[in-house]
């Protein structure tokens, strides 16, 4: 999230038709959101955070009918609207839109925590941690991705082929999860600019359930 580069781009120089786009988060980036000429726009219950622009928004034709609102937006408060910048209040006006819609002028606090349940093995799930407040550990509750009684270890998507960073026998307690003393993988070939981890602000995981 501290990097802010990158982009999600929804749609190109159009016509595009219709796009839902509801409940994601958006962290870090130049412009986490990227939004390009559609005809029907639904954007509800979104969370978007960064230091530079929190949304990218072009249209051809003005846009009518579109449902947005209901988000969450963090960071510099910046939009830009068919090229210009402007705030909250000024997207606002020109849009109509956003009007329920909160606006925090600093990064998120505290400690999200995300577990995807994986569909098709039992105990195995994807955890997802932002660490706002850089805890050396964040507690992650599991429940109903692993049956009590089951053995785990949980390896760290930066590095899955190293060691686990926590294992154990699921209790039913959260599991604590480390987000200091982590190494990212070694990458291949010639990397002029090797990456760096991620954690302590971000770290992504899979649990995996152990015969």
């Amino acid at each position: 999230p501290q990097l802010g580069r990158g982009y999600n781009e929804m749609g190109w120089p159009g016509p595009n038709q219709d796009i839902v786009v509801k409940g994601n988060y958006f962290i870090g980036g130049f412009q986490p959101v990227v939004i390009s000429d559609w005809a029907s726009v639904v954007f509800q219950n979104n969370t978007i955070y960064t230091d530079e622009y929190l949304m990218a928004f072009a249209t051809a034709n003005p846009p009518t009918g579109y449902i947005w609102d209901s988000n969450n937006y963090y960071g510099n408060g910046i939009f830009s609207y068919n090229g210009t910048g402007t705030f909250l209040s000024g997207w606002q006006g020109w849009t109509g839109y956003d009007l329920h819609s909160v606006f925090s002028s600093h990064a998120p606090t505290g400690v999200w925590t995300f577990v995807q349940p994986n569909k098709y093995e039992t105990g195995r799930a994807n955890i997802a941690i932002y660490n706002w407040g850089l805890a050396p550990s964040v507690s992650v509750d599991v429940t109903g991705a692993i049956a009590p009684g089951t053995r785990y270890e949980i390896l760290d998507a930066q590095n899955y082929f190293g060691a686990p960073v926590a294992t154990g026998t699921y209790d039913g307690s959260p599991v604590s999860i480390p987000m200091t003393g982590l190494t990212i993988a070694t990458p291949n070939g010639s990397v002029p600019t090797p990456p760096t981890h991620t954690a302590p602000q971000f770290g992504a995981f899979v649990l995996i359930p152990l015969q």
